[in-house]
């Protein structure tokens, strides 16, 4: 019983995360062997092989925006000295089967990273200590620093941080 194998073979290679008839078209597709989707659905159903059922995401009502500083930058990312304007923000990178973000922050005079860290988790330390890190190499006081509006730059902590070392916040509006 060949379809047998096939289907189980299909279902071994995607993770068990085809239904009978994504398994229908890739025994088509590896084999070039025409199968009906309801043999293959019988087959699935003896062997007892389902398709793992991917969970919906919630779906989140936007909620009132959380804007913690004025747009002072308003767009205008052009410095005529160092250690004016800095812009700040995290992305991830892929490595090794999961991610790892990287925060830091650039000088907008002459586009140098100024400090910067890499994390497994993307949380409010991360971006403190990279903001500690630029502190340390340059003197930030009466900077604007740029960021968007996500939750670790509109944190307590990180806007307590930026006040006692006299950087001026700049969130996207």
């Amino acid at each position: 019983m060949y379809g047998s194998q096939m289907i189980l073979e299909c279902h071994q290679k995607v993770n068990g995360i085809y239904g009978y008839y994504r398994v229908k078209a890739w025994i088509k597709r590896n084999y070039g062997k025409t199968v009906n989707h309801k043999r293959v659905y019988r087959l699935m159903k003896e062997l007892g092989v389902q398709a793992k059922i991917r969970r919906k995401k919630p779906k989140y009502k936007a909620g009132k925006e959380n804007i913690v500083a004025s747009n002072v930058l308003n767009r205008d990312f052009a410095a005529t000295a160092a250690n004016q304007k800095w812009v700040t923000d995290i992305t991830y990178v892929p490595f090794q089967g999961t991610y790892l973000y990287l925060s830091a922050i650039k000088d907008l005079y002459n586009n140098e990273i100024i400090a910067y860290r890499i994390s497994r988790s993307n949380d409010l330390k991360l971006v403190i200590e990279t903001v500690k890190d630029a502190i340390k190499k340059r003197d930030a006081r009466g900077v604007l620093l740029h960021s968007d509006q996500g939750s670790q730059y509109t944190s307590r902590q990180y806007h307590q941080l930026l006040k006692a070392h006299h950087i001026i916040p700049n969130p996207w509006c």
